[in-house]
């Protein structure tokens, strides 16, 4: 359980964390798709998606390297360290981390289940 208005870091290509938790994530592969119609929103989500991807994702698209973007976003977040979690996080706000299994950090585990981690990694606003 928390709070209202806590951000969370979550694995870019799967949606429905944040309509299912009722909570901020940083961002979601799906955004990419609807920010075609707002270019203000579209830079703000290709910056996001490039942090969270830990790459410039123009140059992975269209199945190079046998991925879809979305896809190499995934195994992209999926090495990410603790390192770069708390650089996002510092950038976005984010105070909680989430990781598909079987992935460990070293940040206070505050929930698990047979897909998932999540991580305590910043303060949670009060």
């Amino acid at each position: 359980h928390t709070n209202k208005d806590a951000v969370f870091i979550t694995p870019p290509d799967k949606t429905g964390f944040r309509l299912y938790s009722e909570r901020s994530v940083v961002g979601e592969w799906l955004e990419v798709v609807i920010s075609a119609h707002d270019e203000n929103f579209a830079r703000k989500i290709w910056s996001r998606m490039e942090d969270l991807c830990n790459s410039e994702i123009f140059g992975h698209c269209d199945g190079e390297y046998g991925y879809t973007c979305s896809e190499f976003c995934g195994s992209q977040y999926d090495a990410l360290d603790e390192n770069k979690f708390l650089e996002i996080s510092k950038k976005y706000s984010a105070d909680y981390v989430v990781v598909r299994q079987p992935k460990n950090l070293a940040f206070t585990r505050v929930f698990e289940n047979e897909e998932f981690k999540v991580y305590r990694i910043g303060k949670e606003k009060k």
